[in-house]
């Protein structure tokens, strides 16, 4: 696995201004991190500055994740969505990362759940197309509501058969859909080209934390440190061929210290370099 670092392991200091990119990536190099996940909305603005300040340190974007919303009732706002993606896999190419993390829509209340996977399901197509001729693949993270658990995002991969449509399998996010990630893993096996590590921990006290579709609360915690089977999920994972890349992000206090102690954990157990 290729071992990589997601800006939204610090996105709180990120949004507080305590970190800048330049930051960011200092904090990558000097951990021996020598692939970084870019964010959109995060860099987009100062691209180029951007890839001065990777280029100089020896980093390569290994990912380039957007946040894409393919619920849209109006046809002008879906084409619009459409259009957003594909600049997005025109950067992507730009940039020399061959992976692109998606998502699938966001609820709407006056969009039935129907109408709403029609939407994505037509959105995709076209930016599906564009992305096989591009060299770029679309990497579905199971989230939300319309991709959450394994079986819905299989679904969707299925829709296409594309190999320019596969998964992006976030360890954490199947335990609020109360899926365990072993079994998720299995399903997805042999379609996953990009692999979010993330983990979380049975809350102490109901209330603390983010709670699951069963209302099982949960705190964020480095990796290795909470719920995640990540022994059988990895190794489940690469029986089915996955040797892409692994991003850690994070969404835990002191994230810095955090993803320091992921990182280790991840090198003990031997999964990176």
């Amino acid at each position: 696995m290729k071992l990589s670092v997601s800006m939204w392991t610090f996105q709180e200091l990120i949004y507080g201004g305590a970190m800048d990119f330049a930051a960011f990536a200092e904090y990558c190099a000097s951990r021996g991190v020598r692939n970084v996940e870019l964010l959109d909305f995060f860099v987009l603005d100062k691209l180029d500055e951007c890839m001065a300040v990777m280029d100089k340190l020896g980093l390569s974007p290994a990912v380039w994740s957007i946040c894409n919303d393919f619920v849209q009732p109006d046809e002008t706002k879906r084409l619009e969505q459409i259009n957003y993606m594909i600049r997005q896999i025109d950067i992507a190419k730009q940039i020399g990362t061959p992976v692109m993390r998606v998502f699938s829509g966001d609820v709407k209340d006056e969009v039935a759940f129907e109408d709403s996977m029609a939407s994505i399901t037509a959105c995709y197509a076209p930016c599906i197309r564009y992305a096989e001729h591009a060299g770029i693949k679309l990497c579905l993270e199971n989230h939300g509501v319309f991709a959450a658990r394994s079986g819905e995002v299989t679904e969707l991969l299925d829709s296409y058969r594309s190999p320019a449509f596969r998964s992006t399998f976030d360890t954490a996010n199947f335990l609020f859909v109360d899926e365990a990630p072993e079994v998720a893993a299995e399903r997805l096996k042999g379609r996953v080209d990009l692999l979010h590590l993330k983990d979380y921990r049975h809350s102490a006290q109901e209330g603390e934390g983010w709670p699951s579709l069963n209302k099982v609360w949960y705190t964020g915690c480095p990796l290795g440190q909470g719920d995640i089977p990540f022994d059988s999920v990895i190794r489940t994972l690469r029986s089915g061929g996955f040797d892409g890349t692994a991003s850690i992000e994070l969404e835990c206090d002191d994230p810095i210290a955090s993803c320091d102690e992921s990182i280790a954990f991840l090198r003990r157990a031997g999964y990176a370099e």
